[in-house]
């Protein structure tokens, strides 16, 4: 085929496309909003056979994919083949006429209108968009639906959190509090192979007589026997400096552990004691644990009366910027808060194996900044308590959190978009 070569306005579509073609013009057509429409031309030769029709074909295809379409068809016809008419002419004139022909060629020529990107204005195929556009459609399409997949999910999870919540064993597990043992295992040191004997020293092995009879080749052997003793003292030695390591490790470490564990069954012992600083680390790490995984440090304050056995837990609520954006109501976030509130008596009455607590007050708090002055704020958004007989002894899988809320006496607020405060239960 002939090559020939594209034109200055050739678009980067057509990088896929063989160099066997060019582009034969140009632009016109019509002018709107400050921008120009032309249509781009392609010409490309085939061959007259039935390979050359098979290519055509699939030529044809690609460019179809790219918005061409055929817009002229010509045949041009084979030529005489010079050397035979040459040869047949000087046999005799009229033969010259019997010299074969060249198959011919089919020239065709494609056209596209080309356009802009209706987004970006990018030249395309007319009424097209650009790929990047299309990628970017097709990302914020797949993105829409994992957004909507999580919405799903956050809002399955909330519906069924006072449920899931009080079907967990919240009572402390006491190991957890064992540290491990920080120093590593000392390793050995590497085992070098045995040194292979030279040759000459493998030769006095071989040949014990010429040991005895040649003084040098049986110093050069009493040498390297000399050597192998000393390495072997060596890695002996090592041996045994590992395994004295190896012992003092385990002893540390069998100490420590010890240490540990007496460590933590103090600690034990003085929660059960009702000791009232053990107390409180206890109910600390009981209330810290996350709810839906929103808040990181949300214990803010715990006071307690010992003479009640009464807890006062001030308690940080996630904001409505934590729920996923696409559920993020108002109305969702007052479930929420409501519903954390719950949990966390939940929680507490139910990992109370002291036996410390009568009732439990929580006051959950938002952080928040006040627009007009700009300083950070953290009113009391929800204020609940309740008595340990009481709320151990409902049913959460089957209640209505705002229902329970007004059972037990307590207070949300009425507008959580502008923190508007309640009054929080006090001592």
């Amino acid at each position: 085929m002939e090559e020939r070569r594209r034109s200055a306005f050739d678009e980067p579509q057509l990088a896929s496309i063989p160099n066997r073609f060019r582009i034969l013009s140009g632009m016109w057509g019509t002018f709107g909003k400050g921008r120009s429409h032309r249509t781009q031309y392609v010409t490309q030769k085939f061959a007259n056979t039935r390979e050359g029709l098979t290519h055509k074909d699939q030529y044809s295809r690609e460019l179809a994919a790219q918005g061409f379409r055929i817009v002229s068809e010509q045949v041009e016809a084979g030529t005489y083949k010079g050397d035979e008419q040459c040869c047949l002419f000087l046999i005799c004139a009229p033969c010259a006429f019997l010299a074969g022909r060249t198959p011919g060629f089919i020239v065709v020529t494609y056209g596209r209108e080309l356009g802009f990107c209706p987004n970006c204005g990018t030249q395309v195929s007319a009424g097209t968009q650009c790929g990047n556009c299309l990628r970017i459609a097709a990302a914020a399409q797949q993105r829409a639906i994992e957004l909507a997949a999580e919405a799903r999910d956050a809002t399955a999870r909330l519906g069924i959190l006072l449920g899931a919540a009080t079907n967990i064993d919240y009572r402390f597990d006491w190991q957890s509090l064992i540290e491990p043992f920080s120093v590593p295992e000392p390793t050995a040191e590497p085992k070098l192979p045995v040194p292979f004997p030279p040759r000459i020293v493998r030769i006095a092995r071989t040949f014990p007589f010429l040991d005895r009879r040649i003084p040098w080749l049986r110093t050069r052997r009493l040498r390297w026997e000399e050597f192998l003793d000393a390495d072997a003292r060596a890695r002996t030695l090592a041996a045994e400096r590992h395994n004295r390591a190896l012992d003092e490790w385990k002893e540390s470490k069998a100490a420590f552990e010890r240490e540990q564990i007496a460590r933590v069954e103090g600690e034990r012992r003085r929660y059960l004691s009702r000791d009232v600083i053990a107390l409180q680390e206890y109910w600390e790490r009981i209330a810290t644990r996350p709810i839906l995984g929103m808040q990181a440090k949300p214990v803010r304050s715990l006071i307690y009366s010992e003479a009640e056995r009464k807890l006062i837990l001030t308690y940080a609520m996630p904001g409505v910027e934590q729920l996923p954006g696409v559920i993020a109501t108002n109305e969702l976030h007052r479930d929420l808060i409501i519903k954390i509130a719950l949990v966390v008596l939940y929680r507490l009455f139910q990992s109370d194996v002291a036996d410390a607590l009568n009732a439990v007050a929580v006051n959950g708090t938002i952080d928040a900044v006040d627009r007009g002055s700009g300083h950070d704020l953290s009113p009391c958004i929800i204020a609940v308590q309740s008595d340990k007989t009481t709320l151990l002894g409902m049913n959460f899988s089957r209640i209505d959190a705002v229902a329970c809320l007004q059972r037990l006496g307590g207070r949300v607020s009425g507008n959580l978009s502008g923190f508007e405060p309640v009054a929080p239960i006090a001592d």
